[in-house]
């Protein structure tokens, strides 16, 4: 994979998403929902950012975002995630985690793409996924030797290993990845450059619970399933309840039992983010300029989603939710 190099201040600033010139751009086909057009490699998108109006944060100024949606969110095997830059690791963990209609169409999107970040920022800190310092590693890949891409890995955030997170431009139509990959890439830019210091109490895990009917219960009641004997409330909509996001507890605020007993800390709701629908577009972005030369072409084979790298790379290790 190419690398991505990206520069960051506050004020005016301007974030450059260099690409290597190539003589037979690569494109990526849509699938049949989607408009007869695709992205090729040198397409770039540039858009403004008002930060004082930001929906999250205490920023002055405006940034000037620069970036290619392909070179971001082609498809991929399983087994070249972990050679993708940190950038585009992030998009595609918040797209597949939060949802690229959802990053839209909630007026809470963007500060569900930084708490998501936040949370794999937290499983690098050991003082924060490992409180009691009990020297465990309940999310391999992080802890101090860790990096923000082997953390954000398909065994510690399912989304990882969905389409949604492999072939991206695949599984929403173009307006709808292409608004949700400016989000994206702005939560990403403000992660990285500690322009939104994490915000979720330290929070390692999170899960989006249910709308609708049975808005605040768990995911068990509207997740199309009837597992622990619970079945869906009528009315719910797994699309739109808050997300819930949750830290450790030390031994000294009651972890340490289960702790001892199962591997884990005990955890406890730290900050919830709730779900409201917006009816227009954010007034703190807007597209400066996009290159729109589209070429039609195809992508790699879908079974190449089930490599089996993916199962190789990492053993399962999740906590309990």
């Amino acid at each position: 994979m190419r690398s991505l190099l990206v520069c960051s201040a506050l004020a005016g600033a301007v974030i450059l998403a260099p690409v290597e010139a190539n003589a037979n751009p690569p494109t990526i086909e849509f699938s049949e929902a989607a408009e007869s057009s695709s992205f090729t490699y040198e397409d770039l998108r540039t858009i403004e950012v008002s930060l004082d109006q930001l929906p999250i944060g205490n920023l002055n100024g405006k940034q000037i975002l620069s970036y290619s949606p392909y070179e971001m969110l082609q498809s991929v095997r399983p087994s070249e995630l972990i050679e993708l830059d940190e950038a585009s690791v992030a998009l595609r963990l918040i797209i597949s985690e939060v949802g690229a209609d959802r990053l839209v169409n909630s007026q809470y999107g963007l500060e569900e793409a930084l708490a998501i970040l936040h949370t794999v920022g937290n499983r690098l800190i050991p003082a924060v996924f490992d409180p009691d310092n009990d020297n465990i590693t309940p999310y391999e890949g992080c802890g101090s030797q860790g990096s923000f891409g082997a953390c954000a890995n398909p065994d510690q955030y399912l989304g990882m290993s969905t389409r949604r997170a492999l072939k991206p431009l695949r599984q929403y139509n173009r307006d709808t990845i292409l608004e949700a990959a400016d989000i994206a890439f702005l939560a990403w830019s403000l992660y990285s450059s500690g322009d939104i210091p994490d915000f979720t109490g330290g929070a390692t895990v999170y899960v989006h619970r249910c709308g609708g009917a049975a808005y605040g219960q768990t995911t068990y009641h509207c997740d199309g399933t009837d597992d622990r004997g619970i079945s869906d409330t009528p009315g719910a909509n797994p699309h739109t309840g808050p997300m819930i996001l949750s830290a450790p507890l030390s031994i000294a605020n009651g972890g340490g039992e289960y702790l001892n007993n199962h591997g884990f800390y005990n955890i406890q709701r730290s900050y919830l983010i709730d779900y409201q629908r917006t009816t227009s577009d954010p007034l703190w972005l807007s597209l400066i300029e996009a290159e729109n030369n589209f070429v039609s072409s195809n992508d790699t084979p879908d079974e190449e989603v089930n490599d089996r790298a993916l199962s190789l790379w990492l053993s399962p290790l999740a906590p309990p939710h």
